[in-house]
């Protein structure tokens, strides 16, 4: 059996956005991690444009440590997913 989801991720809408509010606030990547919780590597990705994607909590939490104004570092995005149940088989 195939069930349909509905899922909801968070994406950074500019990196230039990013770098421009973590200057303006003095956050390097590093402190910016160390309050939101996450690794360096993942602020640092996400700077750079290598990532893209991140937790709602942890862009809820950059926005509010940069004062940044809700939604304007993070959207969020609705995508469909479709999966096979474990342990049932498609019809043929």
């Amino acid at each position: 059996m195939v069930t349909t989801e509905t899922r909801a991720d968070v994406r950074l809408i500019s990196k230039e956005a990013l770098r421009t509010y973590m200057e303006f606030r003095g956050e390097t990547i590093r402190s910016l991690a160390s309050k939101v919780g996450a690794s360096h590597g993942t602020i640092g990705h996400l700077r750079t444009g290598k990532q893209k994607y991140i937790r709602a909590e942890w862009a809820r939490t950059i926005e509010t440590i940069l004062n940044a104004p809700p939604g304007s570092l993070f959207e969020i995005e609705l995508s469909t997913v479709s999966r096979e149940r474990p342990g049932t088989k498609r019809a043929a």
